[in-house]
């Protein structure tokens, strides 16, 4: 079975051994404050990973 979101499938399929996953942008409304600490956040943990990304 095929569910569809936005007329697309969102059946997982593997192609030459890659996972590959139906992917859309999503939003949610977020005040600044929450933004800010978001931002702070994931600014601290790239540095704990080490990557920009």
């Amino acid at each position: 079975m095929k569910l569809l979101v936005d007329g697309f499938s969102t059946k997982i399929t593997r192609v030459r051994q890659e996972l590959r996953v139906l992917v859309y942008p999503s939003s949610i409304d977020l005040s600044s404050r929450s933004l800010q600490h978001l931002t702070e956040r994931l600014a601290v943990r790239r540095r704990e990973i080490g990557t920009r990304w």
